[in-house]
């Protein structure tokens, strides 16, 4: 069944930085796995482009960032490198419209933890609600660990698609997977202190079963997979970071409701995407068509 598995066609972008790089070094390990195809982008941010200067110039660093990115792709196992293409205008835009045409886009993030959470993330969080397939954000220090992949459960149907793309995952590579799901109070209850400590037993049985039709949908996916369950009171963002510190993968999903930025992300795929620190996996909530995105400008790189 593997065998006739198709090639995943992904997006990788490049700015030439230390997290790009990373964002590589995942792609790479990614194929290792399985096989996939990849085209390298870069986005000449036209705004930047020098008055007076030499164009040619300012362009040449960009097609430099790609025959980089294509050198550190090139003979790895499982990696089909299949076009290096530069792209005109906004990134986040751009790298938009381009990820129409692929399975998954990748980039790097620059920093770690919710103590800069105000700084960091900024492309991924305006891509992760516009992206039309599976957005993966690889923190700059990733490394390879064989930990378990985990996925958030919503109470709604936001990750149907992520739920079955980490089961898949888990399919693909052996892991074991983790759903995880939380849930809390209404403000008016959740404010009052002497709350904490009460029990809901009711509410924690109608959680579980939402949890359950999780699991379920899940094993159909990844049968031979170890698969195991966090159901807990409390913060829905706290209790998903919590289970994925030690995570190789954490899948969340997207609300992908329109193109106006982190406010239609959601609570929980917005603190995943500033504070993880595995590779966090966007997945919108309904697969789109892919193959009719129109760039403005592209050049592509031999």
């Amino acid at each position: 069944m593997e065998q006739n598995r198709r090639a995943e066609r992904i997006v990788v972008a490049s700015d030439g930085g230390a997290a790009s790089h990373t964002a590589l070094d995942w792609v790479v390990d990614r194929g290792s796995r399985s096989p996939i195809e990849v085209e390298v982008v870069t986005v000449e941010e036209t705004e930047w482009l020098p008055v007076g200067g030499d164009e040619s110039e300012f362009r040449r660093k960009y097609i430099d960032i790609l025959d980089e990115a294509g050198n550190r792709l090139a003979d790895r196992p499982g990696v089909s490198l299949v076009a290096k293409t530069m792209l005109s205008g906004r990134p986040a835009e751009e790298l938009a419209k381009v990820a129409r045409l692929a399975d998954e886009l990748v980039i790097g993030s620059k920093l770690t933890g919710a103590a800069v959470c105000a700084r960091r993330g900024t492309l991924a969080l305006h891509l992760a609600p516009r992206t039309p397939c599976r957005l993966t954000v690889v923190p700059q220090n990733w490394a390879p660990r064989p930990g378990p992949i985990v996925v958030g459960v919503e109470d709604d149907e936001s990750s149907t698609e992520a739920i079955e793309e980490a089961a898949t995952e888990a399919d693909r590579t052996g892991r074991a997977l983790v759903l995880v799901h939380a849930w809390s109070l209404p403000a008016p209850f959740s404010i009052v202190e002497g709350l904490l400590n009460t029990t809901y037993p009711t509410l924690d049985a109608v959680h579980q079963q939402i949890l359950d039709v999780a699991i379920a949908r899940a094993k159909l996916i990844a049968p031979r997979s170890e698969i195991s369950q966090v159901l807990k009171f409390g913060p829905p963002a706290e209790v998903l970071l919590e289970a994925a510190e030690y995570a190789s993968l954490l899948v969340v999903g997207s609300h992908g409701r329109g193109m106006i930025g982190s406010l239609i992300l959601g609570s929980v795929s917005h603190g995943a995407l500033v504070a993880a620190r595995c590779p966090v996996a966007v997945v919108p909530p309904i697969p789109q068509h892919r193959g009719n995105g129109v760039l403005a400008s592209v050049t592509r790189v031999r």
